[in-house]
């Protein structure tokens, strides 16, 4: 049972991780974007 429990622990980190890490990649696309959006004016 505590095998059970660290690997869903294991998982839930995993999971806010790549969440955080899409987040992060979603602003930085956006970021990305206004600023190419800037350049070309």
């Amino acid at each position: 049972m505590k095998k059970i429990k660290s690997g869903t622990g294991f998982w839930s980190k995993l999971s806010l991780l790549l969440a955080a890490v899409q987040l992060l990649f979603s602003i930085y696309h956006e970021i990305k974007d206004s600023r190419s959006r800037h350049q070309e004016k």
